[in-house]
């Protein structure tokens, strides 16, 4: 190994994201140290292998499926770009900002796939929680907003009733008036106390009396 080669694995291999190299039909060519812990591999599992044979890639069918078509487009010169789920050891899943870019020799033709990954599970997670917050915010005031709006429709039939009520006692008040001015007789109002309180001419007489007189 050259120094050129030393320098070049010292600088691939201290990268903290996944990364590698692919020939442009998908067979892995090289694959940093982070991305063959993370995995739980050896670089001789995995070299000469289609990328998406590799363990990274075998959660399911579908990852496998669109990582095959980025490749088809990434050698085409495309760069390519996307979120994904990886399997690493132990079955831990983690999500990767992943990433082909094409190389091209002298002539313009695509000779190299660098492959990058950078780990985004945490801000994945930490968006899931504040999505859930959210919801349960939302929850919380629809069910608040609820509880007010049955208050205030509580509230209104209190008041209709109480308007109604008022209203009923004032007819029966103007009701029980008029009955009395109807009446022919004198009529006197006391007290509990017996004490006198006023009274009623009867139909065309004057009180003989003064009330300074009670």
């Amino acid at each position: 190994m050259n120094d050129s080669e030393r320098r070049f694995r010292a600088i691939f291999n201290q990268t903290f994201q996944f990364s590698g190299l692919l020939k442009p039909n998908g067979i892995l060519l090289e694959a940093n140290q982070t991305a063959l812990e993370f995995g739980g591999l050896h670089l001789e599992n995995v070299i000469n292998c289609p990328l998406w044979e590799t363990r990274w890639w075998t959660n399911s069918t579908e990852t496998q499926s669109r990582l095959q078509n980025a490749v088809l487009e990434a050698a085409k010169g495309k760069f390519v770009r996307y979120e994904v789920d990886v399997l690493g050891a132990k079955d831990k899943v983690t999500t990767i900002d992943f990433s082909l870019k094409p190389v091209r020799d002298e002539l313009g033709v695509v000779v190299l796939l660098i492959f990058e990954g950078r780990d985004i599970s945490y801000h994945k997670q930490v968006e899931a929680d504040l999505q859930q917050a959210h919801s349960e915010l939302e929850l919380r005031v629809q069910q608040r907003t609820a509880e007010l709006k049955q208050s205030n429709e509580q509230l209104r039939s209190e008041i209709g009733e109480r308007e109604r009520a008022e209203t009923a006692l004032q007819s029966s008040v103007a009701t029980n008036r008029a009955l009395i001015n109807a009446m022919p007789d004198w009529m006197f109002r006391i007290n509990r106390d017996g004490i006198f309180v006023n009274y009623k001419d009867a139909l065309n007489t004057k009180f003989p009396f003064q009330l300074k007189s009670f």
